[in-house]
């Protein structure tokens, strides 16, 4: 177990992780965004990376690429407890087609993990993460990267875009490599949905970004787009500014318990991640690496994340073209995901 699901955030960043298995010996290979890297898979933006002891316990697993769970301008207390449960949700389910989700703090026998999540995005204050990063990067061993997710807030008389000017002083501060701008999470965008979804206001938001990060990468985080067309003029727009897309985030679903009540009290919807997502982020994932080359998009990254529960997912991701690969929910469910797949590279385990 990595992260206690029957306990609330604010007790695993205070007490976790939780963890008494063996921990794997791993070597250098590859290059990501400039950054040498032991592999190209890893965790995405997650209660897997909440703080310093948390990524420094998944690097040991062998997940190479991080990335720190997002973070704001501001502090803020997200959503009660609970946060996280499993969902009863087989893989070949066609997760559109779904009108509710039954939630379980206990795993659903014989089925690859399905989850659904509704945190909120938690944050500490600046000067409380800031120190924390700092430290979880110090955690990290050579060869592997931990990301700067962050998160817009709103905030009375403060523009969304002036925001994320100051959420990127705050990543130059903390020394990040890469930042990613959680664009996928209900986070308020001038009244439109969520940010990912408004080809208008997320260039400007990356742009006021980049002037601040200057060289620094600045990749996006999106969810599931309508259609193909919102997904180019996002690209589009974003050319030359942005230095890639992970994607994607998690499938809204409407999660309930054995009873048809709201598993998560008065928030009927969350956010359903695992293997239930699998190929209708797959293909959404070989979309946008088609559109990277039509559009010409050098020194861009498509990060393939969604339905990644076993090695040969990881597979299946890299033969559609992406970057890069991350996991949360399959890491989650199973913490020897990144050893099983460099099982060939490794040179065993040790206490």
């Amino acid at each position: 177990m990595l992260y206690d699901i029957t306990k609330s955030f604010e007790e695993n960043i205070a007490y976790g992780p939780v963890w008494n298995g063996k921990l794997p010996h791993l070597p250098d290979t590859k290059t990501f965004l400039g950054q040498r890297v032991n592999s190209l898979f890893g965790i995405a933006a997650c209660p897997l990376t909440i703080n310093a002891r948390f990524v420094g316990l998944v690097g040991k697993l062998g997940f190479d690429i991080l990335t720190y769970k997002s973070v704001r301008s501001v502090e803020w207390h997200g959503n009660p407890y609970p946060h996280w449960f499993y969902v009863d949700a087989p893989a070949k389910t066609n997760v559109e087609a779904v009108k509710s989700f039954t939630a379980s703090a206990v795993a659903f026998p014989k089925q690859e993990v399905s989850m659904a999540n509704s945190f909120g995005i938690q944050s500490t204050k600046p000067e409380y993460w800031q120190p924390d990063f700092i430290l979880a990067r110090k955690n990290l061993a050579p060869g592997q990267l931990l990301i700067l997710s962050m998160q817009t807030t709103r905030i009375p008389e403060k523009k969304i875009v002036d925001d994320a000017k100051d959420l990127a002083k705050l990543a130059l501060e903390a020394g990040a490599e890469v930042v990613e701008i959680n664009f996928a999470c209900p986070n308020t965008d001038e009244g439109k949905g969520m940010i990912f979804d408004d080809v208008d206001l997320a260039p400007r938001v990356c742009e006021a970004m980049k002037q601040v990060l200057e060289s620094v990468p600045l990749l996006i985080k999106v969810g599931f787009y309508k259609d193909n067309d919102s997904i180019r003029e996002i690209m589009l727009r974003t050319r030359g500014v942005i230095s890639g897309i992970s994607t994607v985030n998690t499938y809204p679903g409407k999660i309930v318990d054995k009873k048809g009540k709201d598993a998560f009290p008065n928030r009927p919807w969350a956010g359903v991640s695992g293997a239930v997502i699998r190929t209708q982020a797959m293909k959404q994932t070989a979309t946008m690496v088609k559109l990277k080359g039509e559009l010409g998009l050098s020194n861009f990254v498509v990060i393939g994340i969604g339905g990644v529960t076993k090695p040969q997912h990881i597979g299946e991701y890299f033969d559609i073209g992406v970057d890069a690969v991350q996991s949360a929910a399959g890491a989650y469910a199973d913490p020897y995901l990144a050893i099983k797949y460099k099982k060939s590279m490794y040179d065993g385990l040790t206490e």
